[in-house]
């Protein structure tokens, strides 16, 4: 929006940004305890004044589970989590790859955008990348989304339009990092998590061919 004459905001930017800020206030307060969440400690009248702050985030994080605080912050890729944080960061430290096999038999292996190989501006613009693989990591949850994940590195493996990929391996490249004093482990170890059949009508229309 155009500002007002005089240099003046319009009521309704400062609306919208302080309505943004309460939500995102909103969204990134931290989770209850684990007790409190898995209703452990029942809510009954002495257990919520004896844990208050506890209680007011489980009711927080229940508002906010399929809330419009939770659609408008996900869909603009602003949610966070205190995980990042405390009180257990990751200690798996994990990389993908695929690897494609093509029409005539050959094979390649074709790297997912990783941020350790990226330059800082690159890593500025990037970052949703890896996020995306933390959200595709969970063999029990996630499994749904690899079949359009391997789909689209079908996609950037695509070199030659007479030569199209037909199968897709995601790999899964991790160490487990001991923690802050202790030597990290040299060694990647390697799991292929999911092979996908390329459908080529399918694959075609999205190169648009």
């Amino acid at each position: 929006m155009v500002p007002a004459q005089g240099g003046r905001v319009s009521p309704l930017v400062k609306a919208f940004v302080l309505a943004h800020i309460a939500l995102i206030f909103h969204w990134s307060l931290p989770m209850p305890s684990r007790r409190i969440a898995d209703r452990e400690i029942p809510p009954t009248t002495e257990n919520v004044l004896k844990y208050p702050i506890e209680f007011a985030l489980y009711a927080n994080d229940y508002a906010r589970g399929a809330s419009p605080t939770g659609y408008y912050l996900q869909c603009t890729g602003l949610w966070q989590y205190w995980d990042m944080f405390a009180p257990n960061p990751a200690s798996l430290d994990y990389w993908y790859d695929a690897r494609v096999t093509y029409a005539d038999g050959s094979t390649r292996v074709v790297p997912y955008p990783r941020m350790k190989t990226m330059t800082i501006p690159q890593k500025f613009v990037s970052e949703r990348y890896r996020k995306f693989i933390e959200r595709t990591n969970s063999d029990a949850v996630d499994n749904w989304k690899w079949p359009n994940f391997a789909q689209r590195m079908a996609m950037l493996a695509t070199i030659d339009p007479t030569n199209l990929p037909t199968r897709v391996e995601l790999r899964r490249h991790y160490r487990q990092l001991k923690g802050p004093f202790d030597p990290e482990p040299m060694q990647y170890e390697r799991f292929t998590f999911y092979v996908h059949i390329v459908v080529e009508v399918d694959l075609r229309r999205a190169l648009g061919s």
